[in-house]
């Protein structure tokens, strides 16, 4: 295996909110947020926060997507919805297993994120999951960058990307299971990141 492994004792600090958390589910809880209005970029990780972002009306410039919510197969109703809605996007498909971040993964995000300077939308496809994706994003996305992710059963979080975020960024990769190509990972999420 390679990149970056989630350890145990790193779950449950994950596991909170690190943004603002809007509480409830679907449009209405989109429509709550007030950070859509103000921040851009915008980025969405996850399938349930994509649709109803899009449904809402807000184009996300990168969407990372497994097309799979709490381990179940995405709706297939949703799951067209979101593709006519992306059909211009630039579309990457990565692999990269639960609870890591693997090198393909970051140089898929870095790409995304350069594509912004060209407004060219991206949407990530991963194949196995997606939830860690948020970790490299924010050091690589410049500040004020607004990214939206599910917090499973609870509702949104807005995270507004600042120095503070990536200060706790480098914490959390400094503090990750090191596979093979692991400090490549980094080094590469540094690089490339703006601090």
């Amino acid at each position: 295996m390679q990149g970056l492994r989630l350890p145990e004792e790193l779950r449950g600090y994950l596991a909170k909110p690190h943004g603002r958390l809007y509480r409830g589910k679907g449009i209405e809880t989109v429509k709550k947020i007030e950070e859509l209005r103000t921040l851009t970029p915008l980025i969405c990780v996850g399938d349930y926060v994509t649709y109803y972002t899009l449904k809402v009306g807000y184009k996300p410039d990168i969407a990372v997507l497994d097309f799979k919510t709490v381990r179940d197969s995405f709706d297939t109703e949703k799951l067209h919805f979101i593709k006519k809605k992306i059909e211009n996007y630039r579309v990457e498909k990565v692999n990269n297993p639960p609870a890591h971040i693997t090198p393909e993964l970051v140089k898929s995000l870095l790409r995304a994120v350069e594509s912004l300077e060209d407004k060219q939308r991206t949407c990530i496809v991963v194949e196995g999951e997606e939830d860690l994706a948020t970790i490299p994003l924010v050091y690589l996305l410049p500040h004020n960058s607004l990214v939206l992710y599910g917090q499973p059963g609870e509702g949104v979080v807005a995270l507004r990307v600042n120095s503070e975020k990536k200060n706790i960024i480098l914490d959390i990769l400094n503090r990750m299971e090191k596979l093979e190509s692991g400090d490549k990972v980094i080094n590469l999420i540094k690089k490339h990141g703006i601090p």
